[in-house]
């Protein structure tokens, strides 16, 4: 069946985990796709359109207007959905040692950190039965060097990896190219060394890397805390525990949903300001600077940490004033 361009999307997380080829290769799929149309279908995930698979074959048809098929696949988390992708892109021959690394990194730290998240909509259609997948279960470490037949501690070396490959992604995208093609100059202990830099330090020695050069870079500053980093998961704790508050007064303010909540109103608004008040919380303990004297070195005024939380920044600064 062809589809249409519009209904179908390129997921940002799924498309992470679509490596890159050279330009040979992409001007060879490029002339297939001229000359002999998209035979093999877009895998997309059922009831949402992301892309799971086939995303240069998606970007190339649109381009060229060549005409498309695809298929569903329904997964009951997210989580499966990567592993799916993963196993995929793992079945290629093609690939270089740092991206079957990097891909059974990304595989363990989607199932140790994301195992049993609600798959992208989940809601039924009955236009889009697709093909369902069951999430893999087991002892994540031990399943995974087992099936890829290394040892445990390999697959935990590949998801630091991953996490570093990662981190410098973030701020020079091309270097995640150079490093997975295995021409960068860099070894992976170089690399995760640059990812552990402060972020604008970590800009200049990844665009070095995604150049081909060896990265340079001051070794002092390697274990100075990179408080974008730190503060990250107190902001997204915050960002959840408010989404709750307000689904919750929401709740409320529905005309028919309050019929049935009404007689636990009070209970219920009096948790929603304990929530409140854990925000609050989690903001007064947000890494908001560099200790001010060892200036990130970690020191016992700043109990070995290198930075100070947003509350006691607050109160050294009043007492300054």
């Amino acid at each position: 069946m062809k589809d249409s361009h519009d209904a179908i999307h390129v997921d940002k997380e799924f498309e992470a985990l679509s490596l890159g080829v050279g330009e040979e290769e992409e001007q060879l799929l490029r002339e297939s796709l001229e000359s002999e149309g998209c035979r093999d279908p877009i895998i997309v995930l059922a009831n949402d359109g992301a892309i799971l698979d086939g995303h240069r074959r998606f970007r190339i048809c649109g381009e060229l207007d060549i005409p498309f098929r695809t298929k569903a696949l329904r997964f009951e988390t997210t989580q499966a959905a990567i592993n799916w992708i993963v196993l995929e892109q793992l079945a290629k021959r093609s690939l270089t040692a740092e991206q079957r690394s990097y891909l059974r990194g990304k595989r363990y730290l989607s199932e140790v950190s994301s195992a049993g998240r609600p798959c992208k909509n989940t809601e039924k259609n009955a236009e889009n039965n697709g093909e369902t997948v069951s999430p893999l279960s087991g002892k994540t470490d031990k399943r995974l060097a087992a099936e890829y037949g290394v040892a445990d501690r390999t697959i935990k070396s590949d998801a630091a990896f991953t996490r570093a490959v990662d981190a410098l992604a973030e701020v020079a995208p091309e270097a995640k190219e150079t490093i997975l093609s295995g021409e960068a100059e860099a070894t992976r202990s170089e690399i995760k060394a640059v990812a552990a830099l402060p972020k604008k330090q970590r800009r200049k020695a990844a665009k070095q890397i995604a150049a081909g050069e060896e990265p340079t870079f001051d070794t002092a500053t390697i274990d100075t805390p990179d408080l974008d980093a730190l503060a990250e998961p107190y902001k997204s704790a915050k960002r959840k525990a408010q989404d709750v508050a307000r689904f919750v007064k929401a709740i409320f303010e529905d005309e028919h949903q309050a019929a049935y909540a009404m007689p636990s109103r009070d209970r219920v608004l009096g948790h929603v300001k304990d929530v409140e008040g854990l925000v609050a919380f989690l903001s007064q303990l947000t890494p908001h600077e560099l200790c001010r004297k060892c200036k990130g070195k970690k020191c016992n005024q700043c109990n070995k940490l290198g930075w100070i939380p947003k509350g006691v920044a607050q109160s050294l600064g009043e007492r300054g004033k």
